[in-house]
């Protein structure tokens, strides 16, 4: 597996699924976690780029290098810690991270612009430094799909995204 989706909801109604999913996959050194960003707060496409985040469950180390790596490639990514600061789409993933792979770094990249032409750029970015990085990663997008729809739509429209992304359909 070299990405994954997973909700970030509270855990109560998105933690089963976050689990299953997460607790399939390899261990792995880095995870680039990539969510939305809610809060409007910083730049419109923002990484992390500090020493570690401080979670419940102890320090989790940013993968520093592999931070640079992907803004040597990327027109739009900037360096904004703020956009961070009030977001959870990111952090809730974490501690199943903590759980299930021994000492992992991150690279966290927070997300309000999602315009094919900023998507592409970061995709582009992140895919040249993977290559450069010598250590295994893992892409996680942490999805924030539907809080509010009936269950039958929200299947279709999760479905109807699936799909496309099946087929590499931007």
């Amino acid at each position: 597996v070299i990405s994954c989706v997973c909700p970030h909801a509270g855990w109560i109604y998105s933690g089963r699924v976050a689990g299953t999913v997460l607790s399939r996959i390899e261990p792995v050194s880095t995870v680039i976690l990539i969510g939305p960003n809610h809060s409007g707060i910083g730049a419109f496409s923002a990484v992390f780029k500090g020493n570690a985040w401080i979670m419940p469950l102890g320090k989790v180390e940013i993968d520093k290098d592999l931070i640079e790596l992907i803004l040597d490639n990327s027109k739009i990514l900037k360096v904004d810690n703020s956009a961070h600061i009030k977001e959870h789409s990111l952090e809730v993933q974490i501690p199943f991270l903590q759980v299930l792979f021994e000492s992992i770094r991150i690279v966290p990249i927070c997300m309000s612009d999602y315009t094919l032409s900023t998507c592409m750029d970061i995709g582009n970015a992140i895919a040249e430094a993977i290559k450069k990085n010598k250590d295994s990663v893992l892409i996680l997008a942490s999805s924030d799909m539907s809080h509010y729809l009936p269950a039958e739509i929200a299947k279709n429209n999760d479905f109807m995204a699936i799909e496309k992304i099946k087929n590499f359909d931007p």
